[in-house]
């Protein structure tokens, strides 16, 4: 969405007219405290009325001074929590959302500390309840969760053929001990530097460990059953970390891994320290070094079973930062930005300034600005400069908003390889953004890529899109509002990953590609037209990558989200129904979600216990030539 409302002069006056409404009845509030100001109840809805009429600042004034005068009333704490979420005070709205959990009437108030991101802050008693009422568990409550889950062991079967190889380069004597232990009566090998790759006579998989490693009883059972069951050549699982401490050994950080994605597992840090492979998919491999360092990307399918079966030893691996990428020197392909705006022209200007002064190539932007209806004379005096000096290309588009429609005509309006679709409210950070963008763009199987986003107090606006969140299996930006740093579970958000779908803000893809799968899909005017991009994308065989090294401000909405009317409500489902029924299954199973995170909240800021058959479908699901490609269920 872009940062200006696109309201037809219908709409704008439908909606001045409330305004005047409640600005009206605020003025009769007032006066009413003026007479009586104690008068709680009233100071409630003067807070109401200024919040309505988008005087919030005022409305937080009221707020307070209600909840001054109705001591013990949690539901006023709850209105200050969601206004000062508005105003981007999200420490603010953690606060007063714990003052209403300590009065009557503040249950709703637990709700919605986990709608904000903040499982975490909730008092150890009222986790307790939410765990065992939901299921759900923050994630410093792993070792309980851990605890809880009980399913059936899974032993391996009498006459299957394992041989298990232990990577012991560079390890401690004693990690290869405790992880022998673990392994009971399978067949060992331990490798060294130098080790010649050779198998066992008959034995028909090996058991790839990492010296260190614990592993659950069952863990070479429940990946011989995965594999065995889906016919896949490699199979993988969840894993933790662990430490020894005066009372024994503590769990830690898990690693609750995706279905197999190559840009994922290019990180050492989050490879599985267990896999399973067929023993003929070895002979790719010349040596024990090989093998090991390319075992997440030989030319197999890989079942992902959802379980933790194996604990890494020590501290949580930190990633190297990757070599910064040099410029290329010569000839770097061309590439069309096209942007939208309605006047806007400081956040236009502050878009293009940064586009240009990051770039390692400026001089090879075709920068397009879709011009839908500026009115203002500054707007005009900036476009006419910008095409006068060769810095931009306005194009006037005189019909109604259709963000799809607009960046199909602006694309047809250029011929550069590569396209970047742009909101007008973007400030680019990353220096040399654009080279990532080519360089991201011509790995292997990538067709598009979106970009790390953040508010301007640097907390995150968009890290990805992840689909099945909430009981409607919606699809929402993951990160909102969490710091870069640590940058969430295994750091997902600071590292380049496949991903379900990408926003509009900033998506990076191929014109051939684009052209490819027919562009935006126009019959969706405001919404969704981006995650039905990607999904076609995927539907072509390409992946969609969250390219999180590549970072901007998104000044999307000062306020953190704007209230919708009743009509835009009802189109917003409208146009989700008909994306399900194009798109069907594919919008509840996340290949990047795995099925042990919450569905409530957050996205990856919880826990919680899938039922058996729902690992089962996952496993089923991650074993597919590709997890990531998928079939719409209708042309739409």
């Amino acid at each position: 969405m872009l940062f200006f409302s696109w309201l037809s002069p219908l709409k704008r006056a439908r909606r001045a007219a409330r305004s005047a409404q409640w600005a009206a009845a605020a003025a009769a509030y007032r006066a009413h405290l003026a007479r009586r100001p104690a008068d709680g109840a009233v100071w409630v809805q003067l807070g109401h009325s200024l919040k309505e009429t988008g005087a919030l600042e005022e409305a937080a004034v009221a707020y307070r001074a209600a909840a001054g005068h109705l001591s013990g009333q949690a539901e006023v704490w709850i209105h200050l929590a969601y206004l000062e979420r508005r105003l981007g005070r999200r420490e603010a709205a953690i606060a007063a959302l714990k003052v209403a959990l300590t009065m009557a009437g503040g249950g709703s108030a637990a709700q919605a500390l986990v709608e904000m991101g903040a499982r975490e802050r909730l008092p150890p008693v009222a986790q307790q309840a939410m765990e065992a009422e939901s299921g759900d568990y923050a994630l410093s409550r792993y070792p309980v969760w851990a605890r809880a889950g009980r399913r059936p062991a899974l032993p391996l079967p009498t006459g299957a053929q394992m041989l298990v190889l232990i990577d012991a380069r560079g390890a401690d004597p004693a990690h290869v001990a405790t992880t022998r232990e673990t392994l009971g009566d399978i067949p060992c090998r331990v490798m060294t530097e130098g080790t010649a790759l050779v198998t066992a006579a008959g034995a028909d998989w090996l058991l790839l460990v990492k010296a260190g490693t614990l592993l659950v009883p069952d863990a070479a059972g429940q990946l011989y059953a995965a594999a065995t069951s889906t016919g896949a050549g490699a199979a993988y699982a969840d894993h933790d970390h662990w430490t020894a401490e005066a009372d024994g050994i503590a769990h830690h950080d898990p690693c609750l891994q995706p279905m197999a994605d190559p840009v994922w597992f290019a990180r050492a840090a989050v490879r599985p320290p267990v896999l399973l492979l067929r023993a003929e998919a070895a002979a790719a491999a010349d040596d024990w070094e090989a093998l090991v360092a390319g075992r997440m990307a030989l030319p197999l399918r890989y079942a992902h079973v959802p379980l933790v079966l194996a604990s890494r030893a020590g501290p949580v691996p930190v990633d190297l930062p990757a070599p910064a990428t040099p410029a290329a020197a010569a000839d770097p392909a061309p590439i069309q930005i096209i942007i939208q705006t309605r006047d806007a022209p400081a956040l236009l200007t502050a878009c293009i300034d940064s586009l240009r002064r990051t770039a390692a190539h400026p001089n090879t932007l075709d920068i397009v600005i879709m011009d839908n209806r500026s009115v203002l004379p500054e707007t005009a005096a900036l476009l006419a400069g910008w095409q006068a000096e060769g810095i931009a290309r306005p194009i006037a588009h005189d019909e109604p908003f259709n963000w799809a429609r607009a960046n199909n005509l602006a694309a047809a309006r250029g011929n550069a390889p590569l396209l970047l679709f742009l909101n007008n409210d973007v400030e680019m950070g990353t220096p040399g953004w654009d080279m990532a963008l080519r360089d991201g763009l011509a790995r292997p199987r990538t067709g598009a890529m979106g970009a790390l986003l953040l508010y301007p107090d640097r907390l995150i606006q968009h890290a990805g899109v992840i689909f099945g969140m909430g009981t409607e299996g919606g699809a929402v930006h993951e990160g909102v509002l969490h710091p870069t740093e640590p940058g969430g579970p295994a750091a997902r958000w600071r590292h380049p990953r496949c991903a379900s779908a990408v926003t509009g803000a900033w998506l990076a893809v191929s014109r051939t590609l684009f052209d490819a799968v027919g562009g935006f899909e126009e019959r969706l005017p405001i919404a969704y037209n981006d995650v039905d991009f990607c999904l076609r994308i995927r539907a072509a065989g390409a992946h969609v990558v969250q390219a999180s090294d590549i970072v901007a401000v998104h000044r999307e909405s000062a306020t953190r989200g704007s209230v919708m009317s009743t009509a835009e409500h009802a189109r917003d489902r409208a146009d989700w129904a008909w994306m399900r029924e194009r798109w069907g299954a594919a919008l509840d199973l996340d290949p990047a979600f795995n099925p042990n995170w919450a569905r409530s909240g957050q996205p990856f800021d919880g826990l919680r216990r899938p039922p058996a058959e729902v690992v089962a479908q996952w496993i089923e699901a991650s074993a597919r030539p590709d997890p990531w490609a998928v079939v719409p269920t209708a042309e739409g």
